[in-house]
């Protein structure tokens, strides 16, 4: 589409009283400006199209494609089958670089041929082009070229040409200033590598460009090479020319890559190499390399990732080879990021693109991969399996690798935040080139996505049919990979970290294969236009027809750097601020115009300004920012900017602050993997975790904590106050225990103890009911059914004055989900017994992960819930001793989930409970299915001693397969009858597929992923999902307390689950989460920077407890592999720790409810709090609770087991009070 053009008056802004006039139209022959000497800029009205538009009608947003034909930029990078077939890698195509190149006003586009001629286009306006590759001194050809940037390299004002190629190193053009290029003689470029993107910036910090230089190697394992392969030592290797491209380990082959190169510029455009041993380069430790890496590098770019002013840089690199993020260390040093701030990355990397995509000022950054959207490539291509550190020869420190995209958002710490799954981002198909850009000029940074490839190379049938030839036979040659032709993809940014495809609604789904992509202002009208490189296609360029308010900027830089590579210009608009930074080269094989565009989001009367910070470490401030002006700003001299420094350090203390004398290391957490018992389920089930609890086991007054154990001694940690916790007694326990499922508390003949039930690997050994004691010793108390349980609870439920016990069932290892049945066991004298009053309600809740008693009707009876993995939330309402399931009285039918732990609160504070119940979240492989139903068929008779699962999801009106055919094949004998072909099998529904099995198969549903609070409302059940950062990653056990004294209640979130599964990956973006009430149900996630708690393995077990009697509720977290975390609370409110002491039944009142009153009023308010046994992730809290102190004395109302009401003052000055059961 087009819209006639209206042309804008021409506006002038001058800063400081210096005028420089650069009009920009059709006709301008602006010359390249000499530095000024002071800070300066000009504003430009822009030529904006302003269709008429209908009052209330949507402005247009998107993009217009423009033909070859209408605009003269007539290109196609084109590749015959017998060059791809010499050389596999030139199939990964050619770039496109844009910039004004004549200094005419108007951006020129180039674009580079893998064979033939590379195209120069001059910009004539108005959309139109004319090629004047010759005129330019540009016709000759370069064979092989694949990354091009313009860029001022001699530091004259005039754009140069850089050109990798393929085999020959890269070239440089120097612009003669009279529309001509002059090829630079530059010997230390030259390289027999396979070069591919070229980034620039000034690294050193001397004020020039520098460059780097990714390379790939110009052949591949998929072309036809002749390998010398000699038996050295017993051991197969490759010898001669390919030695250093291919290793034998293990028996396997894998691919290396050529050494990347970076190189310093002298300041005229001469660059020349640094070695990777001379201590430019070192590792994460800050060791100095003694090589450089052989990596297959494919894209690059400098980024000041940690804003401390300074180029970082990423590097992209395919298959096993990882990536690698550089961060600067100032003077040109370079060093490792450290191991922990990434935990995963993409398998194979192909681009990256840098930008604050939440605008929270730090920025994020995303990798693309090749995994499809589509559900038959899904099911036809080949996933790569992630590689072992004895493949890979080198040693990846805990960063796997996944066969998708990655997602990263910038946390404090200089970590990241993996959220690909959550972002909708994680499959693009096989993808080149991520941009970020603001296509609707909303102010959030959207992204686009070229795809596509000549052949599929993954896909399964093809390489089936290949595999029964002899590698380069005639026979194996002649059978083609099918052509994959899939649509590039744009993505709109919904705010939060959440993106909406939008390629059909933008127009910008061409299915050619799209390898480069660039961005530059083609028609001056301020904001972004695209320019796509195909491969045998013609090249895409496309008009951005979004018509909102704009600002553009372009920055003049001084010698050496005239465009402010490294710059980051901020546009602020009262609270809200976009960042952006002026790169050179980076993207995939290609370079933008060195040009930035900002949307206008607040009324045109709220004041805006513009701030740069360049790479020389000056500020400069524009204020009264207009609207649709381009801005050209000037680096000033030192004496008229400020320059950076490094802010004032944050002094305030954290809520949290852990305790370091607590002995974690008894906890090593290796167990069988259960996943040896049951291969068609993916996730190990060992990984689930083990408990905590506090209780004053040796009743001197204080808390001591009890911490379940992996594969060695559970303990006791006692308290010797003053934080200090000496590991007393280490519990042997029974031979066939893991530790113990869950814990609870309740006296038996009058002595302190806790209740435990052993986690048992094997499904038919005896199971029992025990009691820790103080003195160490255990105590059977009942047999149980042979079987795996998990969470207890303990309340009184049928109200006789002593404590009754639920035993919560799970899936014995191998089995999952069938799950063994539930218990509720009644306290008769002592003796726990199997209550057949509710045997039947009791024993149809399976997979329990959470399990509490509270008054949930307010009845004075405790009431059951439980929360059940892919399963229901589901509430037992008691009745005077039996349990009735109310689930649809109380509206919550469709909660299904794989809900972990669950506990109660009163976050809206009106007396009632509500609840906290953690769930898989929303960044996990289920979400790259797109829907919110997926159903698990499970047959315990088609396989003797196995439970074999088949995972399917709903899309378009039928449920579709999500286990592949291979897993399928391993239990379906008739499977390569059934199914022709990988295409054949993913063209079938799930009734299809299971066919005559169907009938053996049961299946359970689940329709919701998040984490979530559910109020308890009068008229039913409030769902509200937590904040964002709380469904990033798995969460599995909920703590409430009101942790900062500010009389709301707050959750604290165990997260993070490591399948140790290529297939599902790490889902570990959680470092243990924190959310403070508002007292209204809602809750707030703060960063680790503010709570003190930052934790990066797997957090399982949380208890909660007043251990060192301030008034301040402390915390205890179990984390695999590292044991139990102590964090003492140091909020400076101040509070009051209370206890119950009640009859030698029930000594510690659970069961009772307390709420603060108001003196003037009489009425109770603030949340209600309950005495519980039993809670969170199959753990203990305390059993006495913290009240926030309001300084002056109050009371508190305490409604007793036994029904009785009674109200207590607590007088000002004291941190803990007893009250007495009347």
């Amino acid at each position: 589409m087009s819209y006639k053009r209206r042309r804008l008056e021409l506006n002038i802004s001058v800063l400081y009283g210096i005028l420089q006039l650069v009009f920009i139209d059709n006709g301008s022959t602006a010359q390249p400006s000499t530095a000024l000497t002071s800070s300066a800029f000009e504003s430009t009205a822009l030529a904006i199209n302003s269709p008429r538009v209908k009052k209330n009608q949507t402005l247009p947003q998107g993009f217009d494609l423009k033909s070859g034909a209408a605009t003269g930029i007539t290109f196609t990078n084109r590749l015959n089958t017998d060059l791809s077939e010499k050389s596999f890698n030139l199939l990964n195509g050619s770039g496109v670089t844009l910039g004004d190149y004549d200094g005419d006003g108007r951006c020129d586009v180039f674009l580079a041929a893998m064979s033939g001629k590379n195209k120069l286009f001059r910009n004539l306006g108005n959309w139109k082009f004319k090629e004047t590759t010759r005129e330019a001194g540009l016709d000759r050809i370069i064979p092989y070229s694949s990354g091009a940037v313009f860029e001022d390299i001699d530091g004259d004002g005039w754009l140069d040409l850089i050109i990798s190629t393929f085999g020959s190193g890269v070239r440089t053009y120097l612009n003669s200033g009279n529309s001509r290029f002059k090829l630079l003689g530059n010997p230390a470029l030259e390289s027999p590598f396979g070069s591919a993107t070229l980034a620039l910036a000034d690294g050193d910090g001397d004020g020039d460009i520098d460059l780097y230089v990714t390379n790939y190697g110009l052949h591949t394992i998929q072309t036809k090479l002749k390998l010398r392969i000699r038996t050295v030592r017993g051991k197969p290797r490759v010898v001669g020319r390919y030695r250093d491209y291919y290793k034998i380990i293990n028996g396997k082959l894998v691919e290396y890559g050529e050494p990347d190169a970076l190189f310093l510029n002298n300041g005229q455009g001469i660059f020349e190499p640094v070695s990777w041993s001379g201590g430019t380069f070192s590792d994460e430790e800050g060791k100095p390399l003694a090589h450089g890496y052989r990596d297959l590098g494919l894209s690059a770019m400098f980024r000041d990732m940690n804003h401390d002013g300074l180029p970082d840089l990423y590097v992209c690199n395919d298959f096993q080879t990882p990536d690698r993020l550089w961060i600067n260390q100032g003077f040109g040093k370079f060093r490792l990021i450290k191991r922990s701030a990434i935990k995963v990355s993409s398998y194979s990397s192909m681009g990256v693109d840098v930008g604050d995509l939440n605008r929270d000022g730090m920025d994020d950054f995303m990798v693309v991969d090749m995994l499809s959207r589509t559900h038959r490539l899904k099911m036809t291509q080949r996933v790569e399996a992630a590689p072992s550190i004895q493949t890979t020869g080198e040693q990846i420190w805990d960063r796997p690798q996944v066969s998708r995209n990655t997602v990263y958002v910038s946390e404090d710490h200089g970590q990241y935040a993996e959220v690909a799954h959550y972002a909708g981002l994680s499959a693009t198909e096989w993808s080149w080139a991520p941009v970020f850009m603001d296509v609707d000029l909303d102010g959030y940074e959207d992204i686009l996505i070229g795809n596509g490839h000549a052949q599929d190379n993954l896909d399964k049938d093809t390489l089936q049919s290949r595999s029964q030839f002899p590698n380069d036979s005639p026979q194996q040659l002649a059978i083609a990979f099918p052509a994959l032709k899939t649509p590039n993809l744009a993505f709109r940014n919904m705010g939060q970290m959440r993106f909406k495809e939008t390629g059909s609604a933008w127009g910008f789904e061409s299915n050619q294969v799209s390898n480069a992509i660039a961005l530059g202002d083609l028609d001056n009208d301020g904001d972004q236009d695209v320019v796509i490189n195909c491969l045998n296609a013609p090249a895409l360029v496309y008009e951005n027809i979004s018509q909102r308010a704009r600002v553009a900027v372009r920055l003049k830089g001084r010698p050496g750097n005239t465009r402010g590579i490294g710059a980051r210009i901020s546009l602020i608009e009262a609270a809200f601020t976009q960042s952006q930074e002026i790169i050179g080269g980076g993207r995939y094989l290609s370079g933008d115009q060195a040009q930035r565009t900002f949307a206008l989001t607040r009324p045109s009367n709220e004041k805006k300004r513009i701030e740069v910070r360049w790479r020389s470490g000056l500020l400069s401030t524009i204020q009264g920012i207009e609207a649709n002006h381009l801005y050209v700003i000037h680096e000033p001299e030192s004496s008229v900017a400020k320059r950076q420094g490094e802010g004032p350090k944050d002094a305030r203390a954290t809520l949290f602050r852990e305790v370091s004398s607590v002995n974690k290391q008894h906890h090593a957490t290796v167990k069988p993997d259960s996943r040896q018992s049951q291969p068609t389920w993916p996730l190990d089930r060992s990984t689930l975790g083990e408990a905590l609890a506090w209780i004053d086991m040796d009743t001197d007054g204080d808390e001591d904590l009890a911490v379940s154990g992996g594969s060695k001694a559970s303990a006791w940690l006692t308290n010797k106050g003053k934080e200090n916790f000496e590991n007393k007694i280490e519990r042997k326990g029974m031979k066939s225990r893991s530790g113990e499922s869950g814990f609870a508390s309740a006296p038996l003949n009058n002595s302190p103890g806790l209740l435990a039930i052993p986690q048992q690997s094997d499904p038919t050994a005896a199971n029992a009911l025990i009691h820790w004691m103080a003195d160490g010793a255990e105590k059977e108390i009942t047999k149980l059914p042979a079987g795996a349980y998990g969470p207890l609870a303990v309340s009184d439920v049928d109200n006789d004055g002593d404590l009754d016990l639920f035993v919560g069932g799970q899936s014995p290892w191998g089995n999952f989900p069938v799950s063994s049945d539930s218990l509720l066991l009644k306290n008769e004298h002592g003796d726990f017994e199997v209550d057949e009053t509710n045997a039947t309600s009791i024993s149809r809740l399976h997979n329990i992960q959470g399990a509490i008693f509270c008054d949930w009707d307010l009845d004075g009876d405790s009431d059951l819930i439980t929360s059940s993995e892919w399963g229901k939330i589901r509430w037992l309402i008691n009745e005077k001793g039996t349990f009735n399931e109310q689930n649809k009285g109380i509206g919550s039918e469709k909660f299904r989930g794989i809900w972990q732990g669950l506990a109660s609160g009163d976050f809206n504070e009106d007396g009632r409970p509500d609840l906290v119940v953690c769930n898989r979240g929303e960044n996990t492989q289920w979400a790259q299915w797109r829907t919110d139903r997926f159903r698990l068929y499970y047959s315990k008779t088609i396989r003797k001693h196995e439970t074999i699962t088949f995972r399917s999801y709903f899309n378009r009106d039928q449920w579709l397969p999500i286990s592949p055919l291979e897993d399928v094949s391993t239990w379906l004998t008739d499977a390569n009858m059934r199914f022709a072909s990988h295409a054949d099998y993913a063209s079938r529904s799930q009734e299809e597929i299971l066919g005559d099995f169907l009938h053996e198969f049961e299946y359970l549903e689940i329709d919701t992923l998040e984490t979530v609070i559910l109020l308890n409302l009068p008229n039913g059940i409030e769902k509200v999902a937590l904040n964002p950062v709380a469904q990033w990653a798995p969460c599995f056990g909920p703590t409430v307390a009101d942790f900062n004294n500010d009389g709301h209640e707050d959750v604290f979130l165990s997260q993070n689950l490591d399948t140790g599964n290529h297939e599902w990956g790490r889902m570990d973006a959680g470092h243990g989460l924190l959310l403070l009430g508002d007292g209204e149900g809602s809750l707030n996630a703060i960063p680790s920077t503010a709570s003190g708690i930052r934790l990066k393995n797997e957090q399982r077990g949380t208890a909660t407890a007043d251990f060192n009697q301030d008034g301040k509720m402390d915390l205890a977290v179990l984390e695999r592999g590292e044991g139990a975390h102590l964090f003492v609370n140091q909020t400076e409110h101040t509070g009051v720790t209370v206890s119950l002491e009640g009859p030698s039944a029930n000594p510690h009142c659970i069961g009772a409810r307390l709420q603060k009153i108001n003196l003037q009023t009489g009425n109770v308010y603030g949340p209600a709090k309950e005495i519980q046994s039993g809670s969170g992730y199959r753990s203990l809290n305390s059993l006495k609770q913290v009240f926030a102190h309001p300084g002056k004395p109050f009371q508190i109302q305490v409604t007793w087991p036994n029904g009785k009401i009674s109200r207590h003052s607590i007088p000002s000055g004291i941190t803990k009070v007893t009250l007495q059961q009347p």
